[in-house]
């Protein structure tokens, strides 16, 4: 209910009174596409509708057409951010018709160039705030934004090609922003900005730097993700090189490390380590009853090493403090 809220709320923000008027007496979602994003990034809070919320925050909806044989009219949006609260990096992108397909795909055909037919008013808007926002009610604060907040939204009548054919416009909107704050750095504020429509829009969107925000970002999050995966195998191997030559009674202390830097996958698993051990070095335990407990823990120790988590950067600052501690028991 809070995200229906915020939803509708958006929609009511960005067009004003302008939706009101051109809305009334049209079928959205039939003749129509009401296309509409918001996010907000820091701390947000906003009166109408009553809402709060601090770092992430994201809306996205769609209405519109869903054709016969199952085609729907193109829309795209997407957001990137490095995830911080009060000094983000944002890439965002919004696009419809031709300039959605062609951002995604650069041998898609434009739209329509020509400027003939019927006419019918169409819609679409943006605002950004990037800092610190504050909306006023009369004397009283009704509005509040610290960090990033971005708001999109198209409504936009289906049209007809030469063929007959329902034709989508296209609009875009794309936003590149890099903001500095604290004691340690330059405050300030970098940004790129591009909004347009038409054949506009649509050669904005064979531009490489535009489509490079579509499409490099998913590029580098693979990117990132091999490296994690490389990195923590080089990490598993060192580890294990190692660990072969501690010393039975020294362990534990492995063990136990590993432990303390969340390398082993459940809650239980160094208690069972440690039984197993401690079963293996009971006295008067024979040699194969030795072996088969030592195994069984050396055996769950290291899987739980060699459990590679590429999407947990984090992962490999532990196994690298972890390796330095298998090592140097090893060495004493």
């Amino acid at each position: 209910m809070q995200n229906n809220r915020h939803f509708m709320g958006s929609i009511k923000v960005i067009a004003g009174l302008f939706l009101s008027t051109v809305v009334a007496g049209c079928t959205i979602g039939k003749e129509n596409v009401l296309f509409v994003t918001t996010t907000s990034l820091g701390v947000d809070f906003d009166s109408t509708p009553p809402m709060a919320s601090v770092a992430y925050n994201r809306v996205e909806g769609y209405i519109g057409p869903r054709y016969e044989n199952g085609a729907v009219p193109p829309v795209l949006a997407r957001i990137q951010s490095d995830g911080s609260v009060f000094s983000a990096k944002v890439r965002q992108i919004y696009a419809t018709g031709a300039a959605a397909t062609i951002v995604a795909n650069p041998l898609t055909l434009d739209g329509p160039k020509e400027l003939k037919g019927n006419k019918k008013v169409m819609f679409f808007g943006t605002t950004t705030t990037t800092g610190l926002k504050v909306g006023f009610s009369g004397n009283l604060p009704d509005s509040f934004v610290l960090g990033y907040k971005r708001k999109e939204l198209s409504f936009i009548p289906l049209g007809h090609d030469q063929s007959g054919k329902d034709a989508y416009p296209s609009v875009l909107a794309t936003i590149d922003t890099t903001a500095h704050a604290g004691p340690d750095r330059t405050a300030g504020l970098q940004s790129g900005q591009f909004f347009a429509t038409g054949e506009a829009a649509d050669a904005y969107a064979k531009d490489p730097e535009i489509r490079a925000m579509f499409k490099n970002a998913a590029t580098d999050a693979f990117q990132v993700y091999n490296e994690s995966v490389t990195e923590q195998q080089k990490e598993v191997t060192r580890i294990l090189r190692c660990y072969s030559g501690v010393k039975v009674t020294d362990l534990p202390e492995v063990w136990k490390d590993a432990d303390e830097q969340g390398l082993l996958k459940e809650k239980d698993n160094l208690a069972k380590i440690l039984e197993w051990y401690k079963a293996a070095t009971a006295p008067g335990v024979e040699v194969s009853a030795r072996d088969d407990n030592l195994r069984k823990a050396h055996k769950r120790y290291a899987g739980d090493i060699a459990d590679l988590e590429g999407s947990n950067p984090q992962r490999i600052t532990n196994m690298s403090k972890h390796r330095e501690k298998v090592c140097a028991i090893a060495s004493r």
